[in-house]
């Protein structure tokens, strides 16, 4: 009787070979998925930021108060400001009322370093040129809470 080994395995070879290729391959996409990742990061700020703002729109709605949304250029930041009992715009202590946007974004005011958001639903105008990784976005916001929109660009 002759017992035949009928086991096959990939050889050292043949491993490393598929090894290199799955590197290669993998390392010649990586410039185009950065690229991807950086441009979803850049919208998803912006995005976060919108939400934050239209929160605060309807919170003053809700509050039957003013807030102001106040930029800070140089510390790429949003804060949002309640007026007190002397009429004053004063910033709350709660690290909600906060925005910080990427560190890469570079920010860029329009008019008004602040808009106001009164409680029937209006708000004064202001716009923010925002740019970070060869993309651009511009938000405005409006008379009103459905004029408050984003426009996105590639440079």
């Amino acid at each position: 009787m002759i017992f035949r080994d009928s086991r096959r395995a990939f050889t050292i070879i043949e491993v490393v070979l598929c090894l290199v290729l799955v590197c290669l391959i993998f390392g010649l996409s990586m410039p185009a998925l950065s690229r991807f990742f950086q441009t979803e990061s850049f919208s998803q700020s912006i995005e976060s930021f919108m939400s934050f703002a239209r929160y605060h729109q309807h919170k003053s709605i809700y509050d039957k108060n003013v807030l102001r949304a106040r930029i800070d250029v140089k510390n790429k930041t949003c804060t949002i400001e309640h007026k007190n009992e002397d009429n004053v715009f004063v910033a709350s202590d709660d690290t909600r009322e906060i925005f910080s946007f990427n560190k890469e974004t570079q920010l860029q005011l329009l008019g008004a370093s602040w808009v106001l958001f009164f409680s029937d639903g209006k708000a004064t105008k202001m716009q923010i040129r925002a740019s970070e990784a060869g993309e651009h976005a511009e938000i405005r916001f409006g008379p009103t809470i459905y004029d408050t929109q984003v426009t996105y660009a590639k440079k």
